[in-house]
């Protein structure tokens, strides 16, 4: 609960930061929707010459651009904003006090800066995942709670890489963009794994787990996954986190203060 509290705290003091500049709202809401309709409108291109790209029809290539607009609606909102911050929290030395704060400092650093303003991703996600599953007549609660749960894992996936990558700050200090390869991930998480070559299906699910973080919970609103399938996703998420929180407190063994 406690957490709660300071997450809802988070995001009302970034609330009423991007309340100076409203026209944010319009603006974000524009570019989710002009995003969104050119992802569905490349698809129908696509299917007007082929019938399904991978083994996916359109429904399913939907749904899946569904989940990937939730996520990119979550990088945009949450991963961005708060996780990018880090190369500068160490560079400039606000770090310092952030660790003598009596907060968790992963908590602290993750959950710091919230744009509720980029989030329209998300809502129009979570449409066209709807539409996908009406489309296939798979639309119940049990397929979509479970989609929504593998959602939550590959955003876990996905937050750990992007936390490990940022910790790098603490040894070169200036760490390149890594929403570079965030945004290339989701980039490449719009078409189903299937659908590459055999060396880069490998890579995909076991190097960058790109099959867990998109096309597992598209696969589970279509009603195409069964349990064992379901755990393996919970469990390689599980995993990142365990590597994530770890490699975070071993680069804060090594950190030395800005003052120092």
């Amino acid at each position: 609960m406690r957490s709660l509290r300071l997450i809802l705290l988070f995001l009302r003091n970034s609330l009423q930061v991007e309340m100076e500049y409203r026209a944010n709202l319009l603006a974000s809401l524009l570019t989710a929707l002009f995003s969104g309709a050119l992802s569905i409108l490349t698809l129908l291109g696509i299917f007007g010459r082929t019938a399904e790209i991978g083994g996916w029809d359109l429904p399913r290539m939907i749904a899946l651009v569904g989940v990937s607009m939730i996520i990119e609606g979550l990088i945009d909102c949450w991963l961005y904003p708060s996780l990018n911050a880090i190369t500068e929290y160490v560079r400039q030395g606000e770090l310092d006090l952030l660790l003598i704060r009596p907060i968790n400092s992963q908590f602290m650093v993750s959950f710091r800066n919230i744009r509720i303003w980029f989030a329209g991703n998300v809502v129009l996600g979570i449409l066209a995942i709807l539409y996908g599953m009406q489309a296939q007549h798979v639309l119940t609660f049990g397929h979509l709670a479970l989609c929504f749960l593998l959602i939550g894992a590959g955003i876990a996936i996905l937050y750990s890489i992007w936390l490990a990558a940022a910790t790098l700050a603490f040894w070169f200090t200036k760490v390149g963009e890594v929403s570079i390869i965030a945004y290339t991930l989701m980039e490449t998480g719009r078409f189903p794994v299937s659908a590459y070559p055999a060396w880069a299906r490998f890579a995909l699910t076991y190097v960058l787990p790109i099959a867990f973080i998109t096309n597992v919970p598209a696969e589970a609103a279509m009603g195409r996954l069964n349990w064992p399938g379901a755990a393996l996703g919970l469990c390689a998420a599980a995993i990142a986190l365990a590597f994530g929180n770890f490699f975070w407190r071993f680069g804060l063994s090594r950190y030395s203060s800005a003052s120092s």
